[in-house]
């Protein structure tokens, strides 16, 4: 909406469906017993899927993700680590671009030549 997109209420038989489903998704890789610094491993995943309004695909489903691993000292909690939400932040920025990239490829637009 902040690039001025317009999105349709009801989309007539000429303009294709966009869907993006995004997935976030952590892990830690160290002991949890361990008094050293643990290793968080942070992924956000996306799908973009574009049909046509029969819900049939247009192209197949694209998924793109951006990882990043932060090291956090023993004592620090994961969920309120100010770390943690900056990286969170920096990944969504990458995924954003990343979505735009596929939605302006070339095998994007010969896609959307079929409806």
């Amino acid at each position: 909406k902040a690039s001025g997109t317009i999105l349709l209420p009801s989309p007539n038989k000429t303009s294709p469906i966009i869907s993006v489903s995004s997935n976030y998704t952590y892990t830690n890789n160290s002991p949890a017993s361990s008094t050293q610094a643990r290793i968080y491993d942070l992924t956000y995943t996306a799908v973009v899927t574009i049909n046509d309004f029969y819900n049939k695909p247009l192209m197949p489903p694209q998924t793109v993700s951006v990882s990043r691993s932060i090291s956090l000292q023993p004592n620090a909690v994961f969920e309120s680590t100010p770390q943690v939400e900056i990286t969170k932040q920096e990944i969504m920025q990458e995924l954003s671009t990343k979505i735009l990239n596929v939605l302006s490829a070339p095998q994007t637009f010969q896609a959307l030549k079929k409806i």
